[in-house]
């Protein structure tokens, strides 16, 4: 297992080198346990990866979860945080002043990184809620869905923030509650793709919000409905990968993708 990870973090240094990228930093996700092998706990506690070009990777954990990381001294060094410390400025001093960073897309939208001093800062965040799904599109950042708890308080809030004026804004709700959802950016149109819903189900409805219109329309379905899936807009497409075809835990290699132009 070391090796394999140890190769999956040379293959994302050689692609830091091509890109030019300092730092890569990676929250919760699917990125993170593909790198260290640990599946973090969704909780506002910051865990991440600092992952420079050059020099040893740190995996920044709570303390208290701590003993759930099987510890990889050949691919990354450990650093447990207690309540009585700030995990924001022990990763950006993991960071440095680092010329260029990337993030994971799946970070909590209250960390924001200061590229240019290399600081974190603390900002407001969205409506209460978890297994939200969030993007960054237009310089605002944009949060959707989620839920209050069980998979019965699935919420249809959809919400952005912009950071000129350090505010949130109520944007109109999907038109279907979904939390556990995968969102993506495609020519214009924020594309929901798929989420968990109650009595043990999965959905397959797929929405787009035109962000010039304002408005959301019905798109086809996903063929195989998930949640907890991996999408991304490339090209003008949507690509839906993996996830779980079941409620709660499962997994799929189902691979699918779509046009959303009319």
């Amino acid at each position: 297992m070391a090796g394999m990870l140890a190769e999956r973090a040379a293959r994302a240094r050689a692609r830091m080198e091509e890109a030019g990228v300092d730092v890569l930093l990676l929250s919760v996700g699917p990125d993170l346990p593909y790198l260290t092998g640990y599946e973090a706990m969704p909780l506002e506690r910051l865990t991440m990866l600092v992952l420079p070009r050059d020099g040893d990777a740190t995996l920044v954990v709570p303390a208290l979860e701590a003993p759930r990381v099987t510890e990889r001294p050949d691919v990354f060094g450990l650093r447990p945080w207690g309540e009585t410390e700030d995990p924001v400025a022990i990763v950006a001093g993991l960071a440095g002043a680092a010329g260029r960073v990337a993030i994971g897309d799946h970070t909590w939208a209250r960390f924001v990184l200061d590229l240019q001093a290399g600081t974190w800062s603390a900002i407001s965040g969205p409506s209460p809620r978890e297994h939200l799904s969030a993007i960054a599109a237009g310089g605002r950042v944009y949060a959707l869905g989620g839920r209050l708890g069980g998979v019965d308080s699935n919420l249809a809030t959809f919400e952005a923030y912009t950071p000129a004026t350090g505010r949130w804004e109520a944007l109109p709700p999907i038109p279907e509650a979904r939390g556990g959802a995968g969102l993506a950016l495609a020519d214009g149109l924020l594309v929901s793709v798929g989420g968990e819903g109650p009595d043990n189900t999965t959905i397959g409805t797929v929405y787009g919000y035109d962000l010039a219109a304002g408005s959301w329309r019905k798109l086809p379905d996903l063929p195989t409905p998930r949640h907890g899936l991996a999408v991304v807009g490339i090209k003008g497409k949507v690509y839906a990968i993996g996830g779980s075809p079941i409620a709660d835990l499962g997994f799929s290699t189902a691979n699918e993708v779509l046009d959303p132009t009319p």
